[in-house]
């Protein structure tokens, strides 16, 4: 227990206040809306067609929408609880024919209720992180401080009031590295719980190969007591990926004629809205850029624990340093290797974050001794002060405006609105996902840039008319700016800035 002014506090309680203010900041993301923003957010209608089946007792076509192979094919399980809950709702409080995708004509707050059940895989990894640091031997400060430092960073921090799976397959993939280091009783059963598990992370989203390869590189080499425990281990994580994959396979093959196999392949063709080229530094300029100050602690918490994993004598503590300094170099170098070294696909933001778990653990490692053994003064400085920072980091997150709830605004007050972008992009990837409105040539109003857009080939001026409305676009937060685009891409927006405007054109002249 910790003594606080001469009082008692159960580790257990400061965990749970811990993970319950993280979720109340959460709340305050999703209260500001944001939802589909980001075009894997799109992925959702599907859960809403499984969802539909359900509810209409079609439970046969319920199965097989679920199981039918797209890519990210584990998004609509991950989803359906939320859509669950959302088509329960909506069924109570709206007309049966209004279709989903016209909810946000009506009331854009519906999305909010599923994303109150999105947020709750980043705040439950925060205690995820808290029982794996206790698993390897860390005393309850140690893991608390882990899960502090994961709870004050803004990459774990800003998707949680979007409909995207990358929390809860992290959150799985962190369940996976639970069993994997627990010390007692190495077994092929709890092997095949790895694999599993860490497949099913890839599964959900398939960006975190280099997570679920990590996973079994820490259990199946790292951890490994002799080779015989190696080769068990291994073959025990391989059958159990197997038990989770190949009853898919063979019910897209027999029911529905589809080759997953193949229709993987192909996926990874396509992973390419980036540069392969920057892999290697893409993970540094990425969590300067998104966590700021916060990235300085992280240097000097590593540089903490790097000192004492070779240089304090053999310990527990030591070894258990090591163990996280290795997982967070195998992470890293698999980025590198499968993005700037083979170039297979191009990292993004929401690929890296992943590495948030074993950064926060191993500074903990780093800089418990020192904090712990020093006054509490010290220690009460330095959470009040990477509080401080990372509140300085979520302020901004919160405040952001989204295109979505904008259009929807405007397009309740005026009536003659043509919907346009002075972003110049030869395909837009997206068009058919976001253009929910015509453009109107003779239209009075002119809404701009209430969209998103893919690739940025330039970006116009502005029409001419006085400005009614004038918002910053997303594309100018730069967390955003390291999901999919190239540098040419961010050194474009960064220069010109993209703002979403509402001009009236019959005033022309007028700014």
């Amino acid at each position: 227990m910790f003594s606080i002014r001469n009082r008692r506090v159960r580790p257990s309680r400061l965990l749970l206040a811990m993970m319950l203010v993280a979720y109340g900041l959460r709340l305050l993301l999703i209260v500001n809306g944001g939802q589909f923003y980001h075009p894997d957010e799109f992925r959702y209608y599907r859960a809403i067609e499984v969802t539909k089946h359900i509810f209409n007792g079609d439970y046969k076509n319920a199965v097989k929408t679920l199981l039918r192979y797209d890519f990210h094919q584990g998004i609509a399980a991950a989803k359906l609880v939320p859509a669950l809950f959302h088509f329960f709702v909506h069924s109570l409080n709206h007309d049966d024919n209004l279709l989903w995708k016209g909810l946000w004509h009506t009331s854009p707050q519906n999305f909010r209720l599923s994303a109150l059940i999105f947020a709750w895989p980043s705040a439950l990894s925060i205690g995820m992180v808290y029982l794996i640091a206790r698993q390897v031997g860390a005393d309850e400060a140690e893991a608390l401080l882990a899960a502090f430092l994961l709870a004050a960073s803004n990459s774990f921090f800003l998707f949680a009031k979007h409909l995207l799976p990358y929390d809860i397959a992290i959150l799985i993939g962190l369940t996976a590295i639970y069993f994997a280091v627990r010390p007692r009783a190495r077994s092929l059963q709890r092997a095949m719980g790895v694999g599993f598990l860490a497949f099913l992370a890839f599964w959900i989203y398939n960006g975190y190969v280099t997570l679920a390869i990590a996973i079994g590189f820490l259990h199946g080499f790292i951890l490994a007591q002799d080779v015989r425990d190696m080769l068990r281990s291994t073959i025990g994580m391989v059958i159990g990926a197997l038990l989770f994959f190949l009853p898919i396979v063979a019910c897209n093959m027999i029911f529905l004629r589809e080759n997953i196999i193949l229709q993987m392949l192909i996926f990874s063709e396509i992973i390419d809205h980036g540069v392969f080229s920057e892999g290697a530094v893409f993970p540094f300029l990425y969590f300067r850029d998104t966590e700021g100050v916060i990235a300085l602690v992280w240097l000097a918490g590593l540089g903490l624990a790097v000192r004492r994993a070779w240089r304090q004598r053999p310990s527990i503590h030591r070894r258990r340093v090591r163990l996280w300094l290795a997982g967070l170099l195998t992470l890293y170098l698999l980025m590198a290797l499968l993005s700037t070294g083979l170039q297979r696909f191009v990292l993004y933001g929401r690929v890296v974050r992943s590495l948030a778990p074993f950064i926060a653990l191993a500074c903990a490692g780093g800089f418990a001794p020192c904090l712990l053994r020093g006054r509490r003064r010290v220690f009460a400085l330095f959470i009040a002060g990477v509080t401080a920072l990372a509140l300085a980091n979520f302020i901004p997150a919160i405040q952001q405006q989204y295109p979505l709830e904008i259009a929807w605004e405007v397009y309740q007050k005026y009536d003659d609105v043509s919907f346009e972008t002075t972003i110049e992009s030869p395909q837009n990837m997206f068009d058919d996902w976001w253009r929910l409105h015509p453009e109107v040539p003779t239209a009075r109003y002119k809404l701009i840039n209430a969209g998103f857009y893919y690739p940025i080939a330039g970006i116009a001026d502005r029409p001419e008319g006085e400005v009614l409305l004038e918002v910053s676009h997303p594309f100018n937060y730069k967390p955003w700016q390291y999901e999919g685009m190239t540098p040419a891409m961010r050194e474009m927006v960064n220069r010109n800035g993209v703002k979403i405007w509402l001009i009236d054109t019959a005033k022309k002249g007028l700014d």
